[in-house]
């Protein structure tokens, strides 16, 4: 059985994700964070006046690394958001969101 549209009827349905693009985002934020926080604070302990092209380097690169799995660790808790606490359709046609026990009925 194919889900429609309540509103316009049409089969061109999207589940859309907004839990999962927020959580991603404040996860790759906080995963950089993080990363940087921690990496100044164990070059600040072996050096305070001291950055090389290394220590930059590091800090980059602790950053990305961090970015990447916070943004990871984000999309899965978003996709459980989006299943269980926003279970909501949307019409790429009319662009209306409806829930899917309406569009069963």
């Amino acid at each position: 059985m194919s889900v429609k549209c309540p509103y316009c009827s049409s089969t061109n349905i999207s589940h859309p994700q907004t839990g999962t693009s927020v959580a991603s985002c404040i996860g790759a934020l906080g995963g950089a964070a993080s990363a940087i926080y921690t990496a100044v604070n164990s070059v600040s302990k072996q050096s305070p006046y001291v950055f090389t092209a290394a220590t930059i380097t590091n800090l980059i690169l602790a950053g990305l690394a961090g970015g990447l799995s916070g943004s990871v660790f984000g999309s899965k808790l978003g996709q459980e958001l989006d299943n269980k606490l926003f279970p909501e359709l949307q019409c790429s046609n009319c662009q209306r969101r409806f829930s899917s026990v309406i569009a069963l009925t």
